[in-house]
């Protein structure tokens, strides 16, 4: 039962990824002129609305990012740098709920 309370909110991000496009705004994120922000907001929102940091607990962020990564393969848009996921990923911890 344990493995399902991780299964419905990333379902809910790829599926998400398959409907809309852009969702590149900010206006929702904390810190959202930072560099990390924009990060986020740029590389997420390229393929789906952008969900907010607390939308998830960090451990579920660490999750998400590699099946998000395997979509981004999949659509050839090329991966993310290492410097890039650290920022994204720091970020995400920081705003996690």
């Amino acid at each position: 039962m344990r493995k399902y309370l991780y299964f419905l909110p990333l379902m809910g991000l790829m599926l998400s990824a398959c409907g809309t496009t852009g969702g590149r705004s900010t206006a929702h994120l904390p810190d959202r002129n930072s560099p990390a922000a924009s990060a986020y907001a740029n590389r997420c929102g390229s393929c789906h609305a952008i969900p907010h940091p607390k939308r998830y607990r960090y451990e579920v962020w660490l999750r998400t990012l590699p099946l998000m990564e395997k979509h981004i393969a999949n659509r050839n848009m090329g991966a993310m740098s290492m410097d890039e996921q650290v920022l994204i990923l720091s970020y995400l911890k920081q705003y996690a709920r």
